[in-house]
């Protein structure tokens, strides 16, 4: 019927999920301390399996994460306690979501 266009909804979701996903990174990144890591670490076996994929596979974790809809915060802020390369995060993220987006607008 014309209500949608594909292009307009796939940038702005593009650029709205990679843009959020970068904010938690760079919070963490900007803001994470040892300390708050250790706490982390210590008190949540989830977040010790994350960062364990995310040293040793950092671009498929994020990769993956984007499709698990549970793990992409997580994997966001453990991303940038790590301080996993911003080449690295940025590149998985945007293929990831680039693909995820068009799944979902392909569904639609």
């Amino acid at each position: 019927r014309g209500y949608l266009n594909l292009f307009t909804s796939f940038v702005v979701a593009f650029s709205a999920t990679v843009f959020g996903d970068f904010t938690g990174y760079l919070f963490t990144r900007m803001f994470g301390s040892p300390e708050r890591l250790a706490r982390y670490r210590k008190g949540n076996r989830a977040f010790r399996i994350i960062e364990r994929y995310i040293g040793a596979h950092p671009f498929t974790t994020i990769f993956i994460s984007r499709f698990i809809g549970l793990s992409t915060t997580a994997a966001n802020f453990i991303s940038g306690f790590v301080a996993m390369p911003i080449k690295t995060f940025l590149l998985a993220d945007c293929i990831a979501n680039g693909m995820c987006i068009s799944l979902y607008l392909g569904l639609g």
